[in-house]
């Protein structure tokens, strides 16, 4: 599991709330008495830990997306993209000042596409890992909530909170695939 101080922020508050999620979801299972309940939510441990490790990894591809996106300075590649565009607008037409300064502005927007792509990724990823840690802690919650239920009861909720943290899972996993692909060669690219 990747160490929340080991990133930066905003990823690393991300990987230290879900790590609290499973710290949480520890001491819930830990109250439950010994049975059924107990056992069923001990077989849920596994899954809150995944979700905590693809968290944590997608956290690691964020920050590194967004180190990414730093180096590419998109203050500089706007001011460029607006310098061509008047070098464009002030050569004579059919020149080859003009043609230049053509190409120069086709460079320069495409340069300003795969900023705004990766800042998309960036925020699309931000708003993803929140609805996933508030669906974890909500899950979290539930859990507690099963162990204060009578010996027996239970069982039901467990199955459906499994379904759910899997789904956590699913999309975490999601989210992380997709920041790799997008930092394949070619795959910040793409127009």
């Amino acid at each position: 599991m990747t160490d929340a101080s080991a990133l930066h922020e905003p990823w690393a508050s991300d990987v230290a709330r879900a790590t609290d999620a499973l710290a949480r979801f520890d001491r819930a299972a830990g109250t439950a008495g010994d049975g059924p309940l107990r056992e069923r939510l001990t077989s849920l441990r596994p899954v809150v830990s995944d979700a905590v490790d693809r968290c944590a990894s997608v956290a690691v591809e964020g920050q590194q997306l967004s180190r990414t996106l730093a180096e590419l300075g998109p203050d500089r590649i706007a001011a460029e993209l607006k310098d061509a565009r008047r070098a464009a607008a002030a050569a004579t037409a059919g020149s080859p000042v003009a043609e230049a300064m053509a190409a120069r502005v086709s460079a320069a927007e495409a340069q300003y596409r795969v900023v705004h792509r990766m800042w998309d990724a960036v925020d699309g990823a931000r708003a993803r890992i929140a609805a996933d840690l508030a669906r974890l802690d909500e899950l979290v919650a539930r859990t507690l909530e099963l162990t204060l239920l009578p010996p027996g009861d239970g069982a039901e909720g467990v199955v459906d909170v499994r379904r759910q943290l899997d789904d956590v899972v699913d999309d975490l996993d999601a989210l992380r695939q997709a920041f790799a692909e997008l930092q394949r060669p070619g795959g910040g690219t793409r127009p």
